[in-house]
C-alpha cells in the first residue's frame, strides 16, 4: 500500500464531504487538495484504468459527448468513471479518480471518460495514457483566456506530438481548424461529420473563423455551411480539403425538443432521434 496516495486520498475525500454539507459542489476540491499532499495522485490512479482513456476536448460540447460516451459504456455493462459535472481542469480530473478510488489507492474501472479543457491537454498528458482523444470543435469562446485560436491548436498538436503514441484520434471533419490535427500530428485518426448539404448554407458562403488555409494560409472555399466555420471545404493552392467521414449523420431534422437523423457507419445506416434539440447536438453524438 501506498500510504502517502491513501493519506491523499482520505483527506481528498474528506474535502468532499465537506464541500457538499457546506452546499457546494466540490467538484474539483477533491483533486486540488490529493495532488497537493502526493503529487503522483491522478498518475497512480489512472494507472489503474483497465482497458481505456477517452478524452474529449474542444471549444463546445464537450460536456454532452462525454456524458453520451459515459452512457454507452455503462449501458454496456462496463464499470466507467467520469467528470460529468464539467470540471475539466486538472483538479477536476483528479478528483473524478479520488472520488471513486477505495482509501488504500485501488481502482475497479474499465473505461476513463475525461472531459478536458483545451490548455489543460498537455498537463493531463503528463500523467496518464489516453487511447482515444476526441476533439469536438474549435471556436472563439475562449480567446479571453488562450489569445486565439492558433494557439489552442497548437496547444493540443504539440501535446499530441509528444505523447501521441498509442493514441486514435476522433475528429470533426466539418470544422477544418479540428480537420487539420489528423495530418500535422501524424496520429491516427478517425473522422466524423455530417454528410451532404441538408439544412446548410450555400448563400454567399463565408466563414467567419477558418478562413485561411492552415498549411498554406491561402483563402479557404466553402462550398457549403452548417454554422461557424463547419461545412464542405477546400484550399485551391495546396489541396486541403475536408477529409472522408467513417462517421456521418444525414438528412438532419430538429423539430420542437427532438433531433433526428440517419446514422451511417462503414456503410451501414441506421435512424437516431434523440431528445437534444440543435443541430450541434448531431455532432456531439456521432462523435460518442
Amino acid at each position: 500500500m501506498n500510504w502517502r496516495l491513501s493519506a491523499a486520498l482520505a483527506a481528498g475525500k474528506i474535502a468532499h464531504w465537506l464541500s457538499r454539507r457546506q452546499g457546494h459542489k466540490g467538484s474539483s476540491l477533491p483533486g486540488l487538495v490529493a495532488q497537493k499532499l502526493y503529487p503522483g495522485t491522478l498518475r497512480d490512479l489512472a494507472a489503474q484504468v483497465r482497458r481505456q482513456i477517452i478524452i474529449v476536448s474542444g471549444t463546445n460540447g464537450k460536456t454532452t459527448t462525454s456524458n453520451m460516451i459515459f452512457g454507452i459504456l455503462r449501458d454496456a455493462g462496463y464499470k466507467t468513471i467520469a467528470n460529468l459535472d464539467g470540471a475539466n481542469l486538472a483538479a477536476g480530473v483528479t478528483a473524478c479518480f479520488v472520488n471513486k478510488a477505495r482509501i488504500d489507492g485501488k481502482m475497479d474501472c474499465d473505461y476513463a471518460v475525461l472531459e478536458v479543457d483545451e490548455a489543460t491537454i498537455p498537463a493531463v498528458f503528463a500523467e496518464l495514457n489516453a487511447g482515444i482523444v476526441v476533439i469536438t470543435n474549435f471556436f472563439q469562446d475562449q480567446l479571453d483566456r488562450y489569445g486565439d485560436l492558433e494557439q489552442v491548436v497548437g496547444i493540443i498538436s504539440n501535446a499530441l506530438q509528444k505523447k501521441g503514441k498509442g493514441i486514435t484520434l476522433v475528429l470533426n471533419a466539418d470544422d477544418p481548424l479540428v480537420a487539420q490535427l489528423g495530418s500535422k500530428t501524424c496520429v491516427p485518426a478517425v473522422y466524423y461529420g455530417l454528410a451532404g448539404s441538408g439544412g446548410a448554407d450555400r448563400s454567399g458562403v463565408q466563414a467567419k473563423e477558418a478562413r485561411y488555409c492552415p498549411f498554406c494560409r491561402a483563402v479557404l472555399n466553402y462550398e457549403y455551411l452548417y454554422y461557424g466555420q463547419l461545412g464542405q471545404y477546400g484550399c485551391k493552392t495546396c489541396g486541403f480539403s475536408r477529409p472522408a467521414a467513417r462517421v456521418e449523420a444525414k438528412e438532419p431534422l430538429v423539430t420542437g425538443n427532438m433531433t433526428s437523423c440517419r446514422l451511417i457507419f462503414d456503410g451501414r445506416e441506421a435512424p437516431l432521434t434523440m431528445q437534444l434539440q440543435g443541430l450541434y447536438n448531431i455532432y456531439n453524438a456521432i462523435a460518442a
